[in-house]
């Protein structure tokens, strides 16, 4: 669990140009940026690194659209993510 999260903490923390909040899977909560939070994303599903690194964009918007990562805040701006 730990590699996991530190992969995806590592890529979130380059991925946005907001400060965002991100709550994993066991309830913990990061946040990234300087200022007010503008996007929480919080992480129902634990994700595997071979997840994660083999179609990153594809996997994630198929984890929103079945409710394992929840959005809230500036959806539009929160689109803008690339894990690579």
């Amino acid at each position: 669990m730990v590699f996991e999260k530190t992969v995806l903490n590592k890529a979130l923390a380059v991925a946005f140009d907001i400060p965002i909040a991100v709550t994993h899977w066991d309830g913990k909560t990061e946040k990234y940026g300087e200022g007010e939070t503008q996007v929480h994303i919080t992480f129902n599903k634990k994700f595997s690194f071979s997840e994660l690194s083999s179609m990153p964009t594809l996997v994630l918007a198929e984890a929103y659209m079945n409710e394992e990562i929840e959005i809230e805040g500036e959806h539009s701006r929160a689109c803008y993510i690339s894990i690579s």
